[in-house]
């Protein structure tokens, strides 16, 4: 079974972490194949960039990869809303 989960941003912040731990908890499950795809990276976001904002994006991204997660950027032109 796929699951996708679906977050805003990369940004260091509770429901960030929560997602990963969760997806990483799921991941122990072979039969699954996780994804998370990600509306817009820390750089094209409205937050404040800051080198540590950049920093934890990639941190967050390379564990969600060790744990076989992967992890997908939407680019602006990819979301549609029916």
């Amino acid at each position: 079974m796929k699951i996708v989960n679906v977050i805003g941003s990369c940004a260091s912040g509770g429901a960030e972490i929560l997602v990963k731990d969760t997806l990483i908890s799921l991941s122990k499950n072979k039969n699954l194949e996780l994804e998370l795809w990600v509306m817009t990276n820390v750089k094209d976001s409205n937050l404040q960039i800051t080198q540590n904002s950049l920093n934890f994006e990639k941190e967050y991204t390379a564990e969600l990869n060790k744990n076989g997660i992967n992890v997908k950027f939407l680019e602006k032109n990819q979301i549609k809303i029916v």
